[in-house]
């Protein structure tokens, strides 16, 4: 074997090692690139679920508020009313300790 024969079969040997390399490195980026593309969806996803608990906790909360606001409103109509029934029963016993009936 000739010193070109070597020559030309380590060009072979390089361009075959070069393009074994570049498919190689092909297949990293294309994996790389498909895992980020999945890292996307999943990032997609979670953010979805998050929005979505997210509402739903705050529709609960408008709704425990809601019924708050409803039982606090019941006990102050309670409340008033009861108030009204002392200070009608106060006037009524002023009245009658005075001797005066309206």
């Amino acid at each position: 074997m000739t010193k070109e024969h070597i020559a030309f079969f380590q060009q072979q040997l390089k361009l075959l090692v070069n393009r074994w390399w570049q498919r190689e490195m092909d297949d990293f980026h294309g994996n790389l690139d498909k895992g980020i593309d999945e890292l996307n969806d999943l990032q997609h996803v979670a953010t979805g679920l998050i929005e979505f608990h997210h509402k739903r906790i705050i529709k609960k909360e408008y709704r425990d508020n809601a019924k708050n606001q409803r039982i606090a409103t019941t006990l102050l109509d309670e409340i008033q009313e009861q108030q009204s029934d002392v200070t009608s029963n106060l006037t009524k016993t002023r009245l009658s300790a005075t001797g005066s009936y309206g």
